[in-house]
């Protein structure tokens, strides 16, 4: 528990979330989708923070460097999911396909269709009788695996390209973070009293594929500082042969609606590095000097950069970047 306590922030038309046509079909952390769709609807978009996130004055984050299901990658700007204080208030992926404004599967196939159905069953009785609730879920899942097809091979919550929720959730946190007051409000953004926030990257043993809790294990060897996370991000992607302008999280982290979390693009990040072919500007290392991660299955094939080949040798390095 936080000794600092919890802050509420309803970032209303600040949020990322303006115009997205997924309210009341937003699915959090737990199978009560009520919580979450309460915080995020009438103009409402809710946090619930821990409150030493807000009332320090710096900010030290250390993410682990890898692939992840649902946002693409992970390091700074999707590891302040951990300041929430109830994760249920978290949009993770809009329920149903894009057809119907959804995000959890690219296609409403029967199977598909078949199995939200179920789930929603499956949800309904867990709301109405919580003490069955873990038992119910758990045989669920291992009556329904050899139906539907397990999570580790089968594209289903929102773990594919096409989630467009998450980096809106991610980006408000991050926000909120950088801009939060301990009363809930937001500092003036033209003051420039934004939070400093040091990043620390730890890619020494990187992972790619299943992430970001099954991932292959790479031995990458390097260590990514920055004090700008939008831009320890998207050289994260870039080093790991990912396009930044093909990841939401990053290529949206450039270009917020508002309460900006970055006055330049990507492609003005200068490299700062003891590995020669890297202390250059970002975009001028070439594809042959870059790692070549695997990306997670469902993004696969559409967010590497167009040369990026299978990965190669690993060579052991440090990389200190600025924005």
């Amino acid at each position: 528990m936080d000794p600092y306590g919890s802050v509420a922030f309803n970032l209303g038309k600040a949020s990322e979330f303006v115009d997205h046509p997924g309210a009341g079909h937003y699915y959090g952390a737990d199978y009560d989708a009520g919580v979450v769709n309460h915080h995020h609807s009438g103009g409402r978009h809710e946090y619930l923070i821990a409150g030493c996130a807000i009332k320090c004055d710096v900010v030290f984050s250390l993410p682990k460097w890898k692939t992840h299901k649902k946002a693409g990658v992970t390091a700074s700007l999707k590891n302040l999911v951990g300041v929430n204080a109830d994760k249920n208030w978290l949009p993770h992926h809009t329920e149903g396909a894009p057809v119907s404004g959804g995000d959890e599967a690219p296609s409403p196939g029967l199977k598909h269709r078949t199995e939200r159905k179920v789930a929603g069953a499956i949800r309904g009785l867990s709301h109405r009788v919580p003490v069955v609730g873990p038992l119910v879920h758990q045989l669920a899942r291992s009556v329904g695996k050899p139906i539907f097809g397990d999570t580790e091979s089968t594209i289903r919550s929102g773990n594919w390209f096409g989630n467009d929720t998450i980096w809106r959730m991610c980006l408000d946190l991050n926000k909120i973070v950088f801009y939060g007051n301990a009363d809930g409000s937001l500092r003036d953004p033209q003051q420039k009293t934004r939070k400093r926030h040091f990043v620390l990257v730890d890619g020494i043993i990187a992972g790619q594929g299943r992430g970001p809790l099954n991932p292959d294990p790479v031995a990458a060897g390097v260590l990514l500082f920055g004090v700008h996370p939008p831009s320890v991000d998207a050289a994260c992607a870039y080093l790991m042969g990912f396009d930044p302008d093909k990841i939401p999280i990053l290529s949206r982290a450039f270009q917020c609606r508002s309460f900006a979390l970055s006055a330049h693009g990507w492609r003005d990040i200068v490299m700062l590095s003891n590995e020669r072919a890297w202390n250059r500007p970002l975009v001028d290392i070439p594809s042959n000097d870059t790692f070549h991660f695997e990306p997670h299955f469902g993004w696969k094939g559409h967010i590497e950069q167009d040369s990026a080949p299978r990965l190669s040798g690993e060579q052991p390095v440090e990389a200190a970047q600025q924005p």
